[in-house]
């Protein structure tokens, strides 16, 4: 059925008053700069409300999107919308485990059996980078086993892993998803396998940077004031599966 998905658009903004003596004599690039770290400031935050948005004045997150807590393979109904689960346990209480894709699914192992194939192509890996390193250590009791992208790297990536598949699939860090004993508190994921294009983000406004030397003026201030306008919320939530570190 038609207009069923709604995505809210909300306002960002962010400013900074400058004297004006600031402005005119400073040999640094001032507002070359202060539109440096605003427009780092923006990326971060909308990737933090985009993974863990309440939806209360901001875009809601992949990450508490209601399929992320039910198991996998049940359905839950909220709000009349019948969801199906794409929630794994990892098998062991307050770590990471490869797990086994029999039976019931666990681990990174079950993650990666549940993920439809039609979805392979575009899928990748997401985590903060302390629950790569608690993958690593896994990998390092199981040496034999190269879950990792062979190379230099292989079998315990002592050199690092920027860029080194997991189980075939593409590594991106997320610094703002949690870690394994948030997720084992909160019941909420430590990893994702997906297609990011499930995601869907609407922005009106792009980030812009408006000098305004009149509203202060009386001051001889200058605002400097950033804006966007950015909604998202996860729609097609069946192209992503979530590991959760528990039993």
């Amino acid at each position: 059925v038609s207009g069923q998905i709604r995505i809210p658009v909300y306002l960002l903004t962010a400013n900074i008053i400058l004297q004006r003596e600031q402005v005119e004599d400073n040999s640094f690039d001032l507002l070359g700069y202060i539109t440096k770290i605003g427009s780092e400031s923006f990326a971060l935050t909308q990737e933090d409300t985009y993974t863990n948005g309440n939806g209360v004045s901001k875009p809601f997150g992949f990450t508490v999107h209601p399929t992320a807590s039910i198991a996998n393979g049940s359905t839950s109904t909220i709000n009349g919308t019948t969801y199906t689960g794409g929630e794994i346990f990892s098998g062991s209480s307050g770590a990471l485990a490869w797990g086994s894709a029999a039976g019931t699914p666990t681990g990174m192992f079950g993650v990666e059996s549940v993920l439809p194939p039609q979805y392979e192509p575009g899928a990748a890996w997401y985590a903060p980078k302390n629950t790569y390193s608690a993958v690593r250590s896994v990998n390092a009791g199981t040496a034999t086993l190269p879950q990792w992208g062979l190379g230099v790297n292989w079998p315990n990536l002592s050199e690092g892993y920027m860029n080194v598949p997991l189980l075939g699939y593409p590594t991106k860090k997320n610094q703002f998803m949690p870690t394994i004993s948030e997720s084992v508190t909160n019941q909420t994921p430590s990893m994702m396998l997906g297609d990011m294009s499930a995601y869907w983000i609407a922005d009106r406004v792009g980030f812009s940077v408006e000098v305004n030397p009149w509203v202060y003026q009386a001051r001889d201030q200058v605002l400097i004031y950033m804006r966007m306008r950015t909604g998202a919320q996860l729609v097609e939530y069946w192209k992503m599966k979530f590991l959760v570190p528990t039993a």
